[in-house]
């Protein structure tokens, strides 16, 4: 799985994340991608999505990066963004994955200056 070598190569696991956000769309042809993390390897993480506020198009990454910060900055997930009732008690690390048409997979990294 793609995100699981990129948690590796980092030297993580799912358990050093605090929370992810995902590109959810509702493309069921992609969104496949987003569901594998959400009931596999990330199950027990916060998981967020942004798009079905945002809209989908070329610099959308550029919103889950800014939600990502946000959440850093002020340590809580807007509940319009939730996709599970999953919580953290400090958030330090934050995951942003997208992808385009099952080909294009980006990871972002956000962590805090604090870790």
């Amino acid at each position: 799985m793609i995100c699981n070598l990129f948690l590796q190569e980092n030297e993580l696991t799912s358990e050093n994340l605090d929370a992810i956000v995902l590109g959810n769309n509702g493309d069921n042809r992609f969104d496949v991608y987003y569901h594998n993390l959400q009931q596999g390897l990330l199950r027990n993480v916060p998981q967020l999505a942004y798009k079905s506020l945002a809209g989908d198009n070329n610099s959308i990454s550029a919103i889950g990066f800014a939600l990502g910060i946000s959440i850093l900055q002020h340590q809580e997930i807007p509940k319009k963004f939730r996709l599970n009732s999953k919580s953290a008690s400090i958030f330090n690390r934050i995951l942003v994955y997208n992808q385009y048409l099952g080909r294009n997979h980006g990871f972002i990294l956000l962590e805090s200056l604090e870790i």
